[in-house]
């Protein structure tokens, strides 16, 4: 009986069908969705895409030639110097920047005395290279339990301990200083698990995404901002107008 079983496939595949199904549901739809999305006409981070691209593969011909883009992969200018951050900083003085570093500088057991000083230093050379920017400063996030095995100087009472000395040092400087702790830590104390990757340090792609809304709405009111309709801060074109004199 056994041995009809194995030169008959038609039961095996019938069994499988369901294990095929749900692999390719939850393991390759994601990934095909996010190749579909560099394909979409995006306006600018957090809003809604405009419809496919024409052609569809405007968002790869800008990348590939995109001077910045060619930058970052080089890490040299065009005359092959080597990029120095603040420099490229300082000549591009972005209107906003966001600063995250920490994780893997805590991950060993260390000299969390020195670990501040130098994130004090870095606040004060942004501060003083980019005076009109607005500077977010987001909050260390926390790993999960099996992550301490590979990063013991990452537990939640370190983590949360230079979290707020940061905090305090973002409160001096006058920036602006994002809580992740709040949108990605359980009540245990620990890095959510739905957002955590197998190393429970790094997040998943729903992690990411949970990531950018929270970026997206936690931002000091401007009026410049183009909201999208049906929020409480979008303003029409007339009002647009009137008020555009306005700081």
């Amino acid at each position: 009986m056994s041995s009809m079983i194995y030169k008959k496939k038609s039961p095996l595949l019938l069994f499988l069908f369901p294990a095929f199904v749900f692999l390719i549901a939850y393991l390759y739809y994601p990934f095909l969705q996010n190749i579909f999305n560099t394909f979409l006409d995006i306006g600018g981070l957090g809003r809604a895409a405009d419809g496919v691209n024409d052609p569809w593969y405007e968002n790869y011909a800008r990348m590939l030639t995109d001077p910045n883009m060619r930058t970052a992969l080089k890490n040299t200018n065009e005359d092959d110097a080597e990029q120095v951050p603040l420099d490229i900083l300082a000549e591009q003085q972005p209107a906003k920047l966001y600063l995250l570093i920490g994780t893997n500088a805590l991950a060993g057991l260390g000299n969390d005395e020195g670990f501040l000083a130098y994130y004090g230093k870095l606040l004060d050379e942004l501060q003083s290279t980019l005076p009109n920017s607005m500077i977010f400063v987001q909050s260390i996030l926390n790993v999960r339990p099996e992550a301490l095995d590979q990063a013991p100087g990452l537990t939640p009472e370190r983590v949360g301990s230079m979290n707020d000395k940061i905090k305090e040092m973002c409160k001096e400087r006058g920036f602006y200083y994002l809580n992740l702790t709040e949108a990605f830590t359980g009540e245990d104390g620990y890095l959510t698990a739905d957002y955590a990757q197998n190393d429970g340090i790094h997040l998943t792609v729903a992690g990411y995404s949970h990531w950018m809304d929270y970026l997206c709405t936690h931002v000091p009111y401007n009026k410049n901002n183009p909201y999208q309709q049906g929020s409480t801060y979008c303003l029409s074109d007339e009002l647009r107008q009137l008020i555009a004199d306005l700081p």
